[in-house]
């Protein structure tokens, strides 16, 4: 009985109605407005493979989300990512830039992070 206890799982309830969830919700389901899409899209294509295969998977929409972000993201976010896919369309130097692309999305993400949770406290509360 006392290793039952000792050992039992504790999980954490998921708010589906807080503002954040309500977000990505409505992302995954294509109901959330621009900018705030092409940002959500950016940031998962990110946390998903990095730079490198966001500019492969998101090929026909690169340059529609990376204008978007444009509207979000501070200048040395937008320059990091569109040297990155500067080297990404003209095969030079890719996997360097696209890797210091990497790094700087991780070392910055709460930026995108905090622009997600400002709009989503604003907008589903």
């Amino acid at each position: 009985m006392f290793l039952k206890k000792l050992f039992k799982k504790k999980t954490k309830k998921i708010d589906l109605t807080s503002p954040w969830n309500i977000l990505w919700d409505n992302w995954s389901s294509g109901k959330l407005e621009e900018p705030y899409a092409s940002l959500c899209t950016y940031s998962s294509g990110i946390n998903g493979d990095g730079h490198y295969c966001f500019f492969d998977n998101e090929e026909e929409n690169v340059e529609i989300i990376l204008k978007e972000l444009k509207k979000l993201l501070s200048k040395v976010f937008i320059s990091t990512i569109n040297k990155a896919y500067k080297a990404y369309k003209n095969d030079n130097n890719v996997e360097e830039n696209c890797d210091i692309a990497d790094d700087y999305f991780y070392d910055h993400e709460e930026e995108i992070n905090n622009v997600l949770q400002e709009y989503a406290d604003k907008t589903y509360k």
